[in-house]
């Protein structure tokens, strides 16, 4: 299922995978640092009950507000406030969007700023016009989620590892971490607020205490070779199918 927001961080090519060799129907899995959603609802589309979490407000809320009333998402951001010229008016917005009061008012922004910003971040990236256009307005209008998915908000800081845990009731633990980078909590780098921060190491050290099955998805780094040399490691390539070569490996 297509995400309604731009998800530039991973690449999403092991959804055929996950349910064929990995996550049998029926299962139920927790999946964590939830952004796009491309995964988690493909997997709800065919029959595995998904429990996405953030620990983002403003993600959560977005994706609250798309399933419950996307319609209202749509007029607003259909409103004459909503029109900006020039990248300087861009930048303001990309600043302060997250001040509104009213969470439409902030998931719709968030949605404009994620379609028009070449990082599908709200709060940072150039702007970049071609994927705000109207087939993805009208998927925002009809987003309806799959009846097995299920969204949590969880409690604390951007770091997604307090909230792993063997007490779930999970099947499938599933991360999908996009890009691996050294130390990205030391890094100075500051984070968007719709930003989740993952410290890999430290992510692999907790993983390799629980005692639930899971599943990390990165894209492609030599590093994770030696980080993940204990465990199952499978490469796909750019078609979502299994590949031996590193070169071709997504």
């Amino acid at each position: 299922m297509k995400s309604l927001i731009k998800d530039s961080s991973r690449h999403h090519k092991a959804s055929a995978i996950l349910r064929e060799e990995f996550i049998p129907p029926g299962s139920v899995v927790h999946s964590f640092a939830f952004y796009g959603g491309e995964i988690e609802f493909t997997l709800a589309e065919h029959n595995r009950f998904v429990c996405a979490h953030s620990n983002r407000q403003m993600v959560y809320e977005f994706w609250k507000c798309a399933m419950q009333e996307p319609h209202r998402l749509y007029n607003i951001i259909l409103a004459d406030i909503f029109k900006f010229e020039g990248k300087d008016m861009f930048n303001i917005l990309q600043e302060n969007w997250f001040k509104y009061r009213d969470p439409y008012m902030r998931s719709a922004f968030f949605y404009l700023l994620n379609r028009c910003s070449t990082t599908g971040l709200a709060s940072s990236g150039e702007l970049d016009l071609k994927d705000f256009n109207a087939p993805s307005l009208m998927h925002l209008l009809s987003f309806t989620p799959p009846p097995n998915f299920h969204l949590k908000l969880d409690e604390g800081g951007p770091d997604i590892l307090d909230n792993l845990s063997d007490d779930l009731g999970a099947d499938y633990l599933l991360i999908a971490a996009g890009n691996y980078k050294r130390n990205l909590l030391t890094s100075g780098k500051a984070l968007g607020c719709e930003e989740t921060s993952i410290h890999h190491r430290n992510l692999k050290k907790k993983l390799s205490e629980l005692e639930s099955k899971w599943i990390v998805i990165y894209n492609y780094h030599p590093r994770l070779e030696k980080l993940y040399e204990r465990h199952r490691r499978l490469m796909i390539n750019r078609y979502g199918r299994p590949t031996e070569s590193a070169a071709a490996c997504e």
